[in-house]
C-alpha cells in the first residue's frame, strides 16, 4: 500500500503521544518533516553517492553568455555539465575559475570551458548557439502536502486529458497552473513536471485538460480501470508531493527526525533523547540497506598501458 503523508502523520502522533487537538497540526508537522527531508534525510541520501534522484536538464545554447542552473537543483549544486553538438557528439566543456577567462578556443573546435557565477553556468567567449548544454544534477525532493491538497489520478483519457478520481482540487482550476505527476508506488518519483492546465471541469468525470505544450503519454500514467488493485498516480502542484521521494527505507528516519523535535520542544528532554537514538539507529540500518545499490560493484576504468592491467598467473587479461 502507498505511503502518504496521511501515514507519516499518523505515525508521528503515535510515536510522540500527540492528539490531534494538539498544538502541533498536521500543517505544522508537515512544515518540519519538510526541513528535516531537504537537510538531514537529503545530506544521507547524497552521501551515500548512489545516484538517488539524479537527474539531467536539456538547455539549449541560444548564443547568450549565461545560463540558470535548473531550478530543482538540490543546493544549487550540480552534478556534471556536458555539451553536445548539432551532430549528437558529446565535447569537452570543462569547470574553470572565473579568473581564468577564455583561452582561445573557438566554435571549430572540440572543447570549451565555463565557470559558475551565482546562480549561472557562464561561458567566457561567445558560446556555439544550437548546441545543447546537459546539465546533471540531484533532484530536490518535492514539499509534502496534505492528500487533500492534491487528487489521485483515474486514468489519462488522452495526451492532453488526465480524468482524476475526485474533485478538481480548487488550486488547479485556474487555466496556466503548474502541475506534476507523482508516481503512486516508492520511490513516489515524478512521472511528469511542469505540466500546464489549460482548463478543467469538476462533474462526471472530473478532468483536467492540458496545454498541448505539454502532453502525457497515457500509457505512462496509472489507470485503475480494470486494475482497482493497482498502483495510481497522483497530480499536485509543481514541487509538491503526498509521499516522501525517498527510498522506503529512510521513512522511519524521517518520522523519528520530527518525532524527537516534537518532543523537544515540547521540554519532553528525555523523550527527545530517546527519540534521537533511535534515529541514529534506523539511519545506520537504513544506511547498510540502500548502499551500495549494485551489491556486485562496478569495475574500474583503467588504462590498458597501466601495469595494474597486466595478467599474473591465472588471471584474465582486460582487453
Amino acid at each position: 500500500m502507498a505511503y502518504t503523508t496521511a501515514d507519516l502523520l499518523e505515525k508521528i502522533r503515535l510515536q510522540a503521544f500527540l492528539p490531534e487537538t494538539s498544538d502541533f497540526t498536521d500543517a505544522r508537522l508537515l512544515s518540519l518533516a519538510n526541513d528535516h527531508l531537504i537537510t538531514v534525510v537529503a545530506d544521507r541520501i547524497k552521501a551515500s553517492r548512489e545516484d538517488y534522484w539524479l537527474t539531467f536538464e536539456d538547455i539549449r545554447v541560444t548564443g547568450a553568455t549565461t545560463y540558470r542552473l535548473p531550478r530543482r537543483s538540490l543546493a544549487r549544486i550540480v552534478r556534471d555539465v556536458k555539451l553536445i553538438n548539432t551532430a549528437g557528439v558529446v565535447l569537452d566543456f570543462d569547470n574553470i575559475d572565473p579568473p581564468s577567462g577564455w583561452v582561445g578556443i573557438g566554435p571549430s573546435t572540440t572543447s570549451y570551458c565555463y565557470y559558475f557565477k551565482d546562480d549561472f553556468i557562464v561561458f567566457p567567449g561567445t558560446p556555439p548557439a544550437g548546441y545543447t548544454m546537459r546539465v546533471w544534477y540531484l533532484r530536490q525532493p518535492s514539499k509534502l502536502v496534505l492528500t487533500s491538497a492534491a487528487m489521485q489520478i483515474d486514468h489519462a483519457g488522452s495526451t492532453t486529458s488526465i480524468e482524476l478520481a475526485g474533485p478538481v482540487p480548487e488550486t488547479m482550476q485556474t487555466a496556466g497552473t503548474l502541475l506534476d505527476v507523482v508516481y503512486g508506488e516508492t520511490p513516489y518519483d515524478l512521472t511528469y513536471t511542469d505540466l500546464r492546465v489549460a482548463s478543467w471541469d469538476s462533474g462526471d468525470p472530473n478532468v483536467i485538460t492540458l496545454d498541448p505544450s505539454t502532453p502525457v503519454d497515457p500509457a505512462v500514467i496509472s489507470t485503475v480501470v480494470g486494475n482497482p488493485n493497482g498502483r495510481q498516480d497522483w497530480i499536485c502542484l509543481r514541487d509538491q508531493t503526498v509521499s516522501p521521494q525517498i527510498p522506503e527505507e529512510l521513512f522511519t528516519t524521517l518520522e523519528g527526525l520530527v518525532v524527537e523535535q516534537v518532543l523537544r520542544m515540547s521540554k519532553d528532554l528525555d523523550g527527545a533523547a530517546a527519540a534521537g537514538a533511535g534515529v541514529l539507529r534506523s539511519m545506520k540500518a537504513a544506511q547498510d540497506l540502500i548502499e551500495p545499490r549494485n551489491e556486485a560493484g562496478s569495475r574500474p576504468i583503467i588504462s590498458r598501458f597501466s601495469p595494474l592491467r597486466g595478467a599474473g598467473a591465472g588471471r584474465r587479461r582486460w582487453r
